[in-house]
Formats: C-alpha cells, sequence, structure tokens
C-alpha cells in the first residue's frame, strides 16, 4: 500500500501560500523523513496526508496495486501524532478512556512506553505533556494504522525518553509493515532514523 499526495497546494485567506505543487509518497514498511524549517508547511502537510485539512488543489490518496483505496468512515489507516498532545485528547475524558478509544493497546505496549497504572485514573490536565505524549504515541500503534505521521511526536520528552520512544514507534512498524513519516526541523534526527529524508525548503523530488 502507498499513500501518496500529487500535487498539493495550500494557502490562507490572507493570500499567503504555505504548499505549492507538492508532491510526496511513503510506502508500508518506509520510513521517511520530512525536515523544513519552521514556516515551509510541514505541519500543515502531516494534516493534509491524515485528512485533517483539505488542499486547495491536489489530492491525497491510498493506493494498493496502483489503484485507489476508498478510505471509509471508521478508524482512519493514517494516523497523525501531534506536537502538541494536549490538542490531541478530550480534556472531559480519563486517560484509560482516551487510550481505549479505539481498543486498549496490550500491557507489553503500554509497559515499553513507561506509561503508569495510576495515570489511566487522571484527567489530562493533571500529567505533563511528556506523558500524555506517551498515550498519544500508543494509541496510534494499532493494526488498523498503515501509515503514522509523527508530527515533531518526541519535543515534549527528554533525550533518553525520545529514543526509547522512537525505538519502539520503529519496531512496531516493521513488524506490522507500517509506513512512518518523521516531520522534524532535526536533520541529524531524520538522517539517523529514516531510510529517505525529504527537504521541504528545497523543493519536493
Amino acid at each position: 500500500m502507498r499513500l501518496r499526495a500529487n500535487q498539493i497546494t495550500f494557502g490562507y485567506k490572507s493570500g499567503s501560500t504555505v504548499l505549492e505543487d507538492v508532491n510526496f509518497t511513503v510506502d508500508e514498511g518506509e520510513v521517511v523523513g520530512l525536515t523544513a524549517p519552521s514556516g515551509y508547511g510541514k505541519s500543515t502537510l502531516a494534516k493534509i496526508l491524515a485528512g485533517f485539512v483539505k488542499p486547495l488543489q491536489g489530492e491525497v490518496c491510498l493506493e494498493a496495486d496502483g489503484k485507489k483505496l476508498e478510505r471509509g468512515k471508521g478508524y482512519n489507516p493514517v494516523q497523525l501524532i501531534f506536537q502538541h498532545p494536549e490538542k490531541a485528547v478530550n480534556p472531559k475524558w480519563k486517560m484509560g478512556r482516551v487510550l481505549s478509544e479505539v481498543g486498549m493497546p496490550p500491557g507489553e505496549l503500554i509497559e515499553a512506553a513507561g506509561i503508569k497504572e495510576e495515570w489511566m485514573s487522571r484527567w489530562p490536565a493533571e500529567l505533563s505533556g511528556g506523558e500524555l505524549q506517551r498515550f498519544c504515541v500508543i494509541r496510534a500503534l494499532n493494526p488498523k494504522t498503515r501509515f503514522l505521521i509523527a508530527d515533531e511526536m518526541t519535543t515534549m520528552l527528554d533525550a533518553i525518553t525520545q529514543a526509547q520512544i522512537w525505538k519502539l514507534v520503529l519496531s512496531y512498524a516493521e513488524e506490522h509493515q507500517m509506513g512512518v513519516v518523521v516531520i522534524s526541523h532535526d536533520k541529524e534526527l531524520v538522517k539517523r532514523l529514516c531510510t529517505r529524508v525529504v527537504d521541504l525548503a528545497a523543493g519536493m523530488p
């Protein structure tokens, strides 16, 4: 399966264009880095790839054997992990409900992410940004996820925890043949994690 963005253009009502004729693909099992300085539309493209935002022009589609697939209703096979986890969880739900919204992950995944049992009964506001992000990462590691868009997902974690989370995510992705898009301004990070790196600031290949 392939996630393909064809000639994506996006701009605001003010007239400023953020993305113009962007072409981007990622295959199942592939880890692709997407980097650029702030203001080049990395997060906007992430939202477009995951279906949260519609482009002004172009399209994003899933393909298998050269044919387009309909995403349909229900679980989105393209999951986006936001940089700011507090924006991705329902503040009126306790964390156990947040995590089990699409099915409770296996205990070994929860443990590997460093999630403590006592956090399950807490409200989102009672956890730090780093603790919340662990929930968002694990929630996206679902067998139905075919592509994971990670938008600066470990910036709220310390260096040791960042390494642990990335090891967990990439191991899971390899086991389940999940495509991963690593979005970051940190070029060294994406070079270290990815098999291919695309620089938005330099133009799309």
